[in-house]
């Protein structure tokens, strides 16, 4: 852009006689930037290379965009011109020295400043060969105040006349974009939150990138890609939108609630979400297989697939049977398979040596710590060898069936004011336990089959995912994990467990890792 503001001030101020413009990704965006920029300052006449493929068509477009002629259906499609004009290059100077001549004002006869700009020069080479050279000297040939700017996708070198016939241009060369020029300016003045706020302007440039990253091995052109973010962008940062909404209307007291751009968190979700999509719109939108409005309204998000990346917080006219997919956990969920999905994320997250130094208890019946002092971490020696990739980045690891028993008893036990009530008031033996030692009726009540049904209920929304194939939930055989999205994201099983009363970094073994 900085290139085309140096000609345009050029052509204002003092132009040279030839401009050659290369640009090898969008001619057609110079060109019509070059014309807005220019129409109410100079007499401005676009000729297309492509249309005017013989000397005619040339000369005539030329007299009729400069005398501002528009050939009408009514008077026969007559030009400007007279008949002889077009005929030769010496008829067409004199044509067109009287045509300035007419165009001369005030006491000085200076006539305005003219600047033909010829799109695609290069067929002109090909048509007409004898006339690319003429057309770069046209300043010196008519005697006139004219330059003449050529666009072209190709460089000046593959379409030079022989022999040195023409003179050397000014030459611009509009460099190829790149991804990390890949910068589209929001800007706004509307209070109300929409898509192009300019609040949005950070995740605005961090989506472009994500777009440009897909797009870029097929095409740099700055217009492709910008007609593919006008699809997607919408549908994109709509669930920040509807968020903000939400806010604003359960917040009757306070109508001034400041709209603020997504956390990184919320961001990493959105283009987890969407990613695969823009490959689709590039697919769809590029070869124009159809237009961005039918394919933005074809591939809107459902609520089930926002709610599971955990994008959706509230859910509104929905039927009975999209509830458990698109209401938050802490509200669409029981509240024991709350907890095995609290479990859960800690036997992911956690090794399973540690599940002893979290949970375990001595004979003073509490749980030991696995909080080292200050004093011993400073003095502990770094280790030597690579560096230990954090559980979160390497996502949640697969555990055994049992391992979630024992887990979910514990947490049981700790943190259910409701289980604890049962058990003070229960303390008759069954089965040969005894309920009055600490655990033993937490341990009877998470092997019961409701905690299976549970947890196949959990499998079956694939909040939870068997690694194993067998249908069975079966002790150390079943394999069992935290499904994608909202089940393994820190921040949601936070709220689960604050919720729950679970004191959740607490039971996080490398919770450095997980801030």
């Amino acid at each position: 852009m900085n290139s085309l503001n140096e000609v345009v001030s050029l052509l204002e101020l003092f132009p040279p006689p030839f401009i050659f413009i290369n640009d090898p990704i969008s001619p057609k965006y110079t060109i019509q930037s070059l014309v807005s920029a220019l129409e109410d300052k100079i007499r401005l006449v676009h000729i297309d290379g492509t249309s005017c493929f013989t000397p005619r068509l040339l000369y005539d477009t030329i007299l009729n965009g400069l005398s501002q002629h528009r050939p009408s259906w009514d008077e026969g499609c007559r030009n400007w011109s007279q008949e002889t004009a077009n005929d030769s290059m010496d008829s067409f100077l004199r044509a067109l020295k009287a045509l300035y001549a007419s165009l001369c004002t005030g006491s000085s006869n200076k006539g305005p400043r003219v600047a033909l700009v010829i799109e695609k020069p290069e067929r002109l080479k090909e048509r007409m060969p004898d006339i690319l050279a003429p057309f770069t000297r046209f300043a010196e040939l008519s005697n006139l105040e004219l330059s003449v700017v050529m666009v072209s996708e190709a460089r000046w070198e593959d379409i030079r006349p022989p022999f040195g016939s023409a003179i050397d241009p000014y030459y611009v060369d509009i460099p190829i974009p790149t991804k990390e020029g890949a910068d589209f300016n929001l800007g706004s003045t509307s209070t109300t939150p929409h898509p192009y706020d300019s609040v949005l302007l950070q995740t605005y440039k961090h989506f472009i990138y994500i777009l440009v990253d897909v797009c870029y091995l097929y095409t740099n052109d700055p217009h492709e890609i910008q007609y593919i973010a006008a699809a997607r962008w919408p549908g994109f940062i709509k669930p920040v939108l509807d968020a903000h909404s939400m806010n604003v209307e359960a917040a009757e007291d306070d109508n001034d609630i400041e709209f603020e751009r997504p956390s990184t968190e919320l961001l990493l979700r959105l283009t987890r979400h969407f990613k695969p999509s823009l490959s689709l719109a590039l697919e769809q939108l590029y070869p124009r297989l159809t237009n961005a409005a039918d394919w933005a309204r074809a591939n809107e998000s459902d609520a089930s697939s926002l709610a599971r990346d955990g994008l959706i917080l509230i859910a509104q006219d929905l039927s009975s049977s999209d509830i458990k997919d698109t209401l938050p956990l802490s509200v669409s969920l029981p509240r024991l398979s709350q907890f095995i999905l609290v479990a859960a994320y800690i036997a992911s997250m956690n090794p399973q040596k540690t599940d002893l130094r979290l949970f375990g208890r001595g004979t003073d019946e509490k749980k030991r710590r696995r909080r080292a002092t200050k004093r011993q971490m400073a003095n502990a020696k770094p280790k030597s060898g690579p560096a230990k990739i954090p559980q979160r980045f390497s996502g949640p690891s697969p555990f055994p069936l049992e391992r979630l028993i024992a887990i979910l008893g514990a947490l049981v036990e700790e943190n259910d004011p409701i289980a604890s009530e049962g058990i003070s008031s229960q303390n008759v033996p069954a089965d040969g336990l005894d309920f009055r030692i600490p655990g033993e009726r937490t341990d009877y009540e998470v092997t019961r089959v409701g905690v299976y049904a549970s947890i196949a209920q959990l499998t079956s929304l694939r909040l939870l995912v068997k690694t194993t194939s067998s249908d069975k939930l079966d002790g150390l055989s079943t394999m069992l994990k935290c499904g994608s999205g909202a089940p393994s994201s820190y921040e949601t099983i936070l709220s689960l467990a604050k919720g729950l009363g679970v004191p959740l970094p607490d039971l996080i073994w490398d919770t450095a890792a997980m801030g």
